[in-house]
């Protein structure tokens, strides 16, 4: 047994029950802080609730992001789970995004799915309130002093309360918030890894490629349109020859930096593409060596230069002020 509270485990398991009669879903809230078995806990419910979740069907239930739910979600059978890892996703905040706001609107009209939700929160009090009330059973998660977990149950009353008493801070008013409804959590126990290594091992590499995709996410965000590279051209020109360029032209030094690139071979299919309003570049190394090519054809101005360069603005000075005070002269060549 991989929950050690037989009562939880008939009391799930008449959940599921009452999938089968009532056509519905079953939406399961976890939450808790960092580290705390959030992601132990559903993989035990996974099992528990779902024969069918193990190491080889766990990529395909799981959801790291928007695209993985989007993606995933369609494809579960009813009576089958679909675990949101962070579902950070259901916040809120406005602020967040359309993107946000369409998952909120997916949980209150996927009430008929008869699919298997486990949410995973970071912070259950910026998770919607919509989405917090299609729940049936919520489970907060911790860890004693030597590393257990532990699990405690509560309703949704109690939540409501634990969620409004974090924007609190009188004493007297957290009292009342609570009133006559029981502080202690309705149910309490202990889960382990015992019985679902197999799925926390693929659970693991799961989130390694999460990784991978997260810093693959921070280079999409470092990448940069051709404008901005023509305007960092456009300083490192100045710097050479002291001539300022007009942005247009700049723009035609790099386009046809990156065409020479591109002829050339050296440009992989992702590391540029063309946007609505602009091409922008993915590589790193690719912006690097379009500005090197566009400054070897501006030759570096030296000191020798400078000096020369002043004597001959001196001179036509000079002889600009000479032929000023004297119109009537003649210059022959």
């Amino acid at each position: 047994m991989v929950i050690y509270e037989p009562n939880v485990l008939e009391e799930l398991k008449g959940l599921v029950h009452d999938m089968h009669t009532k056509n519905n879903d079953l939406v399961i809230s976890i939450f808790g802080r960092e580290r705390s078995g959030k992601s132990t806990l559903a993989a035990n419910l996974a099992k528990v609730l779902d024969p069918t979740f193990n190491a080889v069907t766990l990529p395909k239930r799981v959801g790291l992001t928007f695209a993985d739910f989007a993606r995933i979600a369609p494809t579960v059978e009813p009576f089958q789970v679909i675990w949101v890892d962070e579902a950070g996703m259901f916040s809120k905040r406005a602020s967040y995004g359309v993107k946000n706001r369409g998952m909120v609107t997916y949980f209150q009209e996927a009430g008929g799915s008869k699919r298997i939700y486990l949410l995973c929160y970071p912070d259950i009090s910026e998770i919607d309130k919509k989405v917090l009330q299609r729940s049936r059973l919520f489970f907060e998660t911790s860890t004693t002093r030597k590393g257990k977990y532990i699990v405690k149950g509560w309703t949704a009353e109690q939540m409501d309360i634990k969620i409004a008493v974090l924007r609190l801070f009188a004493a007297d008013s957290i009292a009342k918030r609570w009133g006559s409804v029981p502080r202690l959590a309705t149910k309490t126990f202990r889960c382990d890894y015992k019985g679902i290594e197999d799925e926390m091992v693929a659970y693991g590499k799961l989130k390694e490629l999460n990784l991978e995709r997260t810093d693959n996410n921070l280079n999409e965000l470092a990448e940069m349109n051709l404008s901005e590279l023509g305007v960092q051209v456009g300083y490192k020109i100045r710097e050479l020859t002291g001539k300022t360029y007009k942005r247009m032209q700049l723009y035609r030094y790099v386009r046809g930096a990156l065409n020479d690139e591109i002829e050339s071979g050296n440009v992989e299919e992702f590391d540029y593409y063309e946007g609505p309003r602009d091409i922008y570049i993915r590589n790193a190394e690719l912006g690097d060596r379009i500005i090197e090519n566009v400054l070897q054809s501006f030759p570096k101005q030296t000191n020798e230069n400078v000096g020369m360069k002043q004597k001959i603005q001196k001179v036509q000075k000079s002889t600009n002020l000479y032929l000023k005070s004297n119109k009537n002269i003649e210059l022959t060549v």
